[in-house]
């Protein structure tokens, strides 16, 4: 190395060095000279990491370092590794200077007579991943007249076929009848650490994040820290270590908008997508050359007061105001009303799974929000279609099946009722069975009257006292007149015609 390795600072803190090899050696032991002032604080490797050349790392030692002062940590490795980098976490006792000299690969080195191993390559070790199978290369094993290998990676080879008789082992069919494959070629240098590459350790610059790669990492997107906070500007400071540690999302799927950022169905675009359309206008502004200012909304079937656009099969916009500025967020929603339950009564009947039971709620009951225990979810409906989530939030947010203590409350009627009326949209008449945010485990709120709960029966009517007896005797008078006949009904008045609705609004002016 030439120089010995230091912090910047003499601390306690946990530090990293990563170390790059030009030849990639087949490794059968890592040599790490260190020392430290005081000598003391010797023995501060904490664990060590190894990748190969494709850039996977795995540990490979973490453990308590015993190490003194001027002398080496050696660890053994059992040579079927191709290691190009090396990964070293170190943190001492005290505040001291730790101090790394050198690290030495011990093995063989990658040469034209040992070619690198691709995951997909036949098995040369009689092993495959890390299961043992006992046999080698390209041959017709079980003597049917068909060659195959057991390949050496079977979780990363993308063309395998896993093994019955070997399970965790995977093979695939190759050709020869025993002949070896072609020689592999030669592996890929190192690929370089960009600024904005998600980090491999969990360091983002000096905070240790505890978060390696691009993942999920409590959120229901991907995103990752990236190696160098400071020289990646699409990054974004970290919410909990400040500007020190920086991130970005990453993989497959984006959210709208950074999870700091509520985004409501009604909102104007942020990248120019209106539901699936991409308009290209983006935000509140005079699109077009209009002389009034308008948006398209970032979610037109979760947006009650939107135009469908004329130019877009999808898309639907609103106008708004500011100047050209973006208009601001909407207003925190006010706490919903009391509603009472109906007199009829309320359904609350499985979302999916065919294990919760119904239950009726009648009028008295406006507190209740669970079923023996599984809080009462709301979903919403437009029509026959069902919408669990809006904007991409779920209406009683998502559910965790698989960790029973992770909070979720669950909604009473007028609760469930009102999320749906803020929406635009109605309690459904259906389970809304596979639809999304896991409520097929709980029970769900729909507006099915209780159709085997019959209403109360009307309070009988105050019984009428009984005539008096008339006086006994030979008492005349005249006699009583007859009543007159009972009238026909009234006819019904025809009630007039309602009026014509107001003819809507023209649109605006092309462009939308």
């Amino acid at each position: 190395m030439g120089k010995s390795w230091a912090p910047a600072a003499k601390n306690t803190d946990r530090n990293v060095i990563m170390l790059a090899y030009a030849m990639p050696v087949h490794a059968t032991a890592i040599e790490i000279w260190e020392h430290a002032n005081p000598p003391r604080a010797a023995g501060f490797v904490k664990n060590i990491a190894v990748a190969d050349p494709v850039g996977a790392f795995s540990q490979v030692w973490a453990g308590s370092d015993s190490t003194s002062c001027g002398s080496s940590l050696k660890v053994s490795l059992d040579g079927s590794k191709l290691v190009s980098r090396v990964l070293i976490h170190t943190q001492t006792s005290e505040a001291a200077w730790e101090y790394i000299d050198a690290v030495r690969l011990v093995g063989s080195a990658h040469s034209c007579q040992r070619a690198y191993t691709w995951p997909c390559d036949c098995s040369s070790s009689r092993m495959s991943g890390d299961v043992w199978t006992g046999v080698t290369g390209c041959a017709d094993h079980d003597g049917d007249g068909r060659s195959y290998c057991y390949v050496a990676d079977p979780k990363a080879c993308p063309k395998d076929m896993l093994s019955e008789k070997f399970p965790g082992a995977a093979f695939k069919w190759c050709g020869g009848y025993g002949s070896p494959p072609p020689p592999s070629p030669p592996p890929p240098p190192s690929p370089p650490l960009w600024p904005c590459d998600c980090t491999p350790t969990g360091f983002s610059g000096s905070i240790d994040t505890g978060k390696i790669g691009c993942n999920r990492h409590d959120r229901d997107y991907q995103w990752c820290y990236v190696v160098d906070p400071v020289g990646c500007s699409r990054a974004t400071s970290s919410s909990v270590y400040g500007s020190d540690a920086a991130w970005r999302y990453c993989g497959t799927w984006f959210p709208p908008s950074p999870p700091s950022t509520p985004v409501w169905p009604c909102d104007c675009s942020t990248d120019g997508f209106s539901g699936p359309d991409d308009t290209k206008h983006i935000g509140c502004d005079f699109h077009g050359g209009l002389d009034k200012m308008w948006c398209y909304v970032q979610d037109p079937d979760g947006c009650p007061h939107d135009i469908p656009s004329t130019r877009f099969e999808h898309a639907t916009y609103r106008w708004c105001g500011g100047y050209g500025k973006p208009p601001h967020p909407p207003p925190a929603l006010p706490p919903a009303p009391p509603t009472a339950v109906p007199e009829t009564g309320v359904l609350v009947i499985d979302g999916g799974r065919g294990v919760h039971a119904p239950l009726c709620v009648l009028p008295g009951m406006e507190q209740v929000a669970a079923v023996a225990g599984v809080p009462i979810a709301a979903q919403c409906c437009r029509a026959s279609t069902c919408r669990r989530s809006v904007g991409g939030r779920c209406v009683s947010g998502e559910f965790n099946p698989d960790n029973a203590s992770a909070p979720f409350a669950g909604s009473t009627y007028a609760a469930a009722l009102w999320k749906c009326e803020e929406l635009g949209l109605t309690l459904c008449n259906q389970n809304c069975r596979g639809t999304g945010c896991f409520y097929d485990f709980l029970p769900v709120w729909t507006n099915i009257s209780c159709q085997n709960s019959p209403p109360p029966l009307p309070a009988a009517p105050p019984s009428i006292p009984a005539p008096k007896s008339p006086p006994q005797g030979n008492m005349t008078g005249p006699a009583s007149p007859s009543l007159p006949p009972t009238l026909p009904p009234l006819p019904a008045v025809p009630s007039p015609p309602p009026p014509g609705s107001p003819p809507p609004p023209p649109p605006p002016r092309s462009p939308f």
